[in-house]
């Protein structure tokens, strides 16, 4: 017989597991964790009190004023019945989130806990961001409609209305803020090899140039523009940094992040002079000065240009990205030879899978490769036991789950050291391929329509016409725009891949490098739900059942990355063996992925 709890029983256990078990937890995952993480122990106890301190200030605020005003508890189940736009929550938009994380900082810098530091905080941070993008802020806007008041420390709302002088300061501050903690971060994290401090005149040039073309700023939209593109240009960085040219698996630039961010930021700010001469004009100077002022390295130039062109140019690339997905989404092609059918997309998914499994048969070295070809077999066989068991729905004769396939990997790997290959060696380079596998193959979910978003903008979503591809024959979704959540989860991936391979590179601990890959893909992929489509996919308790899945992996890969005396990644050494073993997975990819019998009412029979 099921426990049926009270509310006011519910409520109590609720808050006992978010307000002491979760904290309790991440603490003791930090001191748990602490063994497997080399990055550097920073400790600043008077910085860490200030954080600790506003953290629990933030929080507590944010607490207060859902209960006065909102008229409830800070309870994802039992939302407080008003929306809450006053207080605390004018300042920033989610100071019980914010608040927690900034504690998690402070505690962690107090301490010198460098997995607090490095490690639990960045995953806390992630976690709140999840679970607004793919869970609150739906709600919110479903309940009460997209939010009309600014938050004075946000991003900006968006709209052709003239900006407020609170609004622009806001965004300065934030934008100020962000780019000096993400320079301090990239350098004491040692992404930089180049110490030197930048000139002062050159640096408040560059300033000046940002808060100038901030302050010029038409509209709300324009100012919100100019902080996405920030923060796009930075993430850019990021990778570039995690991924220098030390190496086809790692290395790092030669750069100050005190050049490069500031300049960025002016040349991110251009495109609000309006004018283009200006906007030249702007764009010149800021090289200029990053050239001759601060004496540029070539890396550091390189560095500011491309991510400069990603963010200014993000509109343009997203859009020719989502074309070319659309173009995918109508490539169904097919053919018959007797029973046989023989459909085109099944060679996309070959070669995502190639690709992916080159680089793990790379990653485990010569002696393991053909251990690689039977554990990506086993993946194949749980990915389709997984959905015939989870989805289980007639018209999917011969789907494939990506869980499924992860817990086949993972039993393969548990008998692995009876064939010769250690388990956490192919744990380790499953986690480091996986992104490279998932985020190219994602492209056959888009050319089946698998995976598809729900309804959305046409000048965001993606549109099905023909009637084999999913959204058509199972949703009636034909002509009608959809969230591209395959190409969003491929972008993601490549995230999750350059974080991967650098730990690879630094020969981080295996146990490390697996955990943590559950622990990215889960808060990702719990996101790309809430914004997925398809019908058979069952809800319980507001949340779609791979959201709960994800959240599951999560937890499993927090205790996975605690596990000690894991050994440390290897150099990865190609091999002729390794590439035998990535054609022979690939020819029974494209088969299993291609060929059907669409005749046939057997099981696994037919592909659509």
């Amino acid at each position: 017989m099921a426990l049926r709890l009270s509310t006011p029983v519910a409520k109590v256990l609720y808050a006992l597991l978010f307000n002491l078990a979760l904290p309790l937890a991440l603490w003791v995952w930090a001191q748990a964790v602490d063994v497997n993480v080399a990055a550097p122990a920073i400790v600043a106890p008077g910085i860490g009190r200030a954080l600790l301190v506003l953290g629990a200030l933030l929080v507590l605020a944010g607490m207060a004023s859902l209960r006065v005003q909102g008229g409830g508890l800070p309870m994802n189940p039992w939302p407080p019945a008003r929306f809450v736009a006053r207080g605390v929550y004018a300042l920033v938009a989610h100071p019980i989130y914010l608040g927690f994380t900034l504690a998690c900082a402070g505690l962690s810098l107090v301490v010198g806990s460098a997995a607090g530091l490095w490690l639990v905080t960045p995953v806390v941070a992630l976690s709140a961001a999840a679970l607004v993008y793919g869970y609150e802020g739906i709600d919110l806007e479903r309940r009460f409609g997209p939010r009309t008041s600014p938050v004075l420390l946000h991003l900006p709302l968006d709209g052709p209305e003239r900006p407020g002088l609170l609004e622009r300061g806001g965004a300065l501050v934030v934008l100020l803020v962000s780019f000096m903690a993400a320079g301090k971060l990239l350098t004491l994290a040692g992404l930089s090899t180049r110490v030197g401090a930048a000139a002062p005149l050159p640096h408040t040039v560059l300033t000046a140039l940002s808060v100038l073309a901030l302050l010029l700023a038409r509209t709300r939209g324009d100012v919100r523009a100019m902080v996405t593109r920030s923060w796009l240009g930075a993430l850019v960085v990021a990778l570039l940094l995690l991924v220098g040219p030390g190496g086809p698996w790692g290395g790092t630039w030669p750069v100050r992040i005190g050049v490069v961010l500031p300049t960025l930021m002016a040349l991110v700010g251009a495109p609000l002079w309006r004018a283009p001469v200006l906007m030249a004009a702007v764009s010149v100077a800021a090289l200029f000065v990053q050239a001759f002022a601060f004496d540029a390295t070539i890396a550091e130039q390189v560095i500011t240009v491309s991510a400069g062109l990603v963010a200014t140019g993000r509109a343009c690339i997203w859009s020719v990205l989502r074309e070319l997905a659309e173009r995918v989404a109508s490539s169904w092609r097919d053919w018959r030879v007797g029973p046989v059918r023989v459909i085109n997309h099944g060679s996309i998914g070959a070669l995502g899978c190639g690709v992916g499994v080159l680089a793990l048969a790379t990653l485990v070295g010569p002696a393991h490769a053909w251990t690689v070809f039977g554990a990506t077999m086993a993946a194949i066989v749980g990915a389709a036991l997984w959905a015939q068991l989870v989805e289980g729905s007639p018209a999917l004769a011969r789907p494939y789950g990506f869980f499924g396939g992860m817990l086949g990997m993972i039993a393969f790997a548990l008998v692995a050291p009876a064939f010769g290959t250690p388990t956490w060696l192919l744990l380790g380079a499953t986690a480091t391929a996986a992104p490279v596998i998932q985020g190219v193959a994602r492209l056959r979910c888009v050319a089946n329509g698998c995976c598809h978003g729900a309804p959305c903008a046409r000048d965001i979503g993606i549109i099905y016409r023909h009637p084999m591809t999913r959204p058509v024959r199972l949703a009636g979704l034909a002509g009608v725009p959809l969230y591209p959540t395959q190409l969003s989860s491929s972008l993601g991936n490549v995230v999750i891949a350059a974080v991967l391979v650098r730990l690879w590179a630094a020969h981080a601990p295996l146990a490390l490098i697996a955990g943590l890959y559950l622990v990215l893909m889960g808060l990702a992929r719990f996101v790309e739900e809430a914004w997925r489509g398809e019908p058979q996919t069952p809800v319980y308790s507001g949340l779609r059942l791979y959201q709960w899945v994800s959240l599951a992996c999560v937890v499993a890969g927090a205790i996975i990355t605690c596990v000690p005396g894991s050994p440390a990644a290897p150099t990865p050494a190609f091999s002729v063996a390794a590439l035998q073993a990535t054609l022979a997975f690939m020819a029974v990819t494209w088969v299993i992925a291609s060929v059907d019998f669409p005749g046939s009412s057997a099981r696994f029979a037919r592909l659509a």
